[in-house]
């Protein structure tokens, strides 16, 4: 990001980080990259002791994979494939109250556009983002 942000020449950049992009916009924050942050409905470091027993077991689950073998546990997303496939799970698993904001026909449509282009090049960037967001995060959320 640091390249990017010197490349194109920007000047007080900002970051926005919508559910599991919270914690990279956080983490740009926290290395000086960026001037202000916005996190929409930001997930929170699972990784770290004090959610340990508030997880549901499934995501307790996925936590516990990642920290026995981070690069297993990305192998595995990989496998999960596609916007579709993570679309599906979404609406499956998300509560009424999500899933009428989700499946609103505005936000849907920009939502898929943006998942799509998530996977344009495959599972990959996902896989990792997943590893990352589910570790512990190498800095202060403070």
């Amino acid at each position: 990001m640091r390249h990017l942000i010197q490349e194109q020449a920007l000047r007080a950049p900002s970051a926005v980080g919508f559910s599991q992009g919270a914690p990279f916009a956080l983490a740009l924050a926290a290395n000086g990259l960026v001037n202000a942050v916005a996190v929409v409905s930001g997930s929170d470091e699972l990784a770290h002791p004090r959610f340990t027993y508030a997880l549901t077991p499934q995501v307790r689950d996925i936590v516990n994979a990642v920290a026995a073998d981070p690069e297993a546990a990305a192998a595995s997303f990989a496998g999960f494939g596609s916007a579709d496939a993570l679309w599906d799970l979404i609406i499956t698993t998300s509560p009424e109250a999500d899933r009428t904001v989700y499946t609103d026909p505005v936000f849907q449509s920009a939502f898929r556009r943006a998942m799509d282009e998530a996977f344009s090049q495959g599972p990959a960037g996902y896989a990792r983002d997943t590893v990352l967001a589910m570790g512990i995060w190498p800095f202060d959320p403070a």
